[in-house]
């Protein structure tokens, strides 16, 4: 068992070289910077009327996201919570949709570069493929609220219930991380199964989501706790740039989290494959 958990690691890493995964990380890490925070502003804009429920899925990441990270993405989500009007939406909307389509070659190119897929340069393809993920993950959200307004009626509905109101703690905190967990789980299902050249199957996908989904919260986790010993450093080197260089750094990790993921789907499915071919 832990010779063949060490073949597969050795495989993987040999396979993430090759396709240049370090490089693409960085690239990656880049556009999402330049398309995060317009993309909050859209999201908030979408959301206007359900403010504290943003302000809810807000404070469920907050012990994961390193407190650097966390004080950017908060004020700016409060910021347009506070300003909430058509004319953010307008202009958001152009500069999500111009980030999108700008970092969505990066995003194609290394999924399908990770599943041995043909890559090619179709511009106007990946401008389109860009601006519907981004929609796509838009949708996602609103269905998320819908699952988090419903989790909060259930909650509420148990700390009325004198038997288990000792456990009430205990069931927020699961159904916020179970919360945070499905939200990723569903943007990376997405993403590996509609951004690639070729047909692939919910199944080919789900290893790779589930990996990636458990590495952003606990690489988010364990870059946390490492910052919070490290924060001095960092300010005495970039002074007020710190909190962006580590914000920077951290997308840097998820992005070699999320392309990675792609990186086992491609394990998996040839494993899958030889399975068929055997029966």
């Amino acid at each position: 068992m832990f010779k063949k958990v060490f073949v597969f690691i050795i495989k993987l890493m040999s396979k993430m070289k090759d396709d240049n995964i370090v490089a693409l990380s960085a690239q990656f890490s880049y556009y999402i910077l330049l398309g995060i925070f317009p993309f909050l502003i859209l999201a908030v804009s979408i959301l206007c009327n359900f403010s504290y429920y943003i302000f809810y899925l807000l404070s469920a990441v907050e012990d994961i996201l390193p407190s650097d990270v966390f004080n950017i993405v908060s004020n700016v989500v409060y910021n347009s919570v506070n300003n909430c009007s058509k004319t953010n939406f307008t202009a958001s909307l152009l500069v999500i949709l111009w980030s999108a389509t700008a970092g969505s070659a990066t995003i194609i190119h290394g999924i399908n570069r990770a599943y041995g897929f043909t890559v090619t340069n179709n511009y106007l393809f990946m401008r389109i493929e860009g601006i519907i993920f981004a929609f796509a993950i838009m949708l996602i959200m609103l269905l998320i609220f819908s699952v988090i307004v419903l989790g909060n009626e259930i909650v509420a509905l148990l700390q009325n219930v004198t038997l288990i109101s000792n456990f009430t703690y205990i069931i927020i905190d699961v159904f916020r991380y179970a919360l945070l967990f499905l939200l990723l789980f569903l943007i990376f299902s997405a993403a590996y199964k509609f951004l690639t050249y070729e047909k692939v199957s919910f199944s080919f996908v789900m290893p790779g989501a589930v990996v990636s989904a458990l590495g952003f919260i606990g690489g988010s986790m364990v870059f946390s706790n490492y910052i919070s010993t490290k924060a001095k450093y960092y300010d005495s080197i970039y002074g007020n740039l710190s909190g962006l260089i580590i914000f920077l750094i951290w997308l840097f990790i998820l992005s070699t989290i999320f392309l990675t993921g792609a990186e086992i789907n491609y394990f998996s499915g040839k494993h899958s494959q030889k399975k068929k071919k055997n029966q």
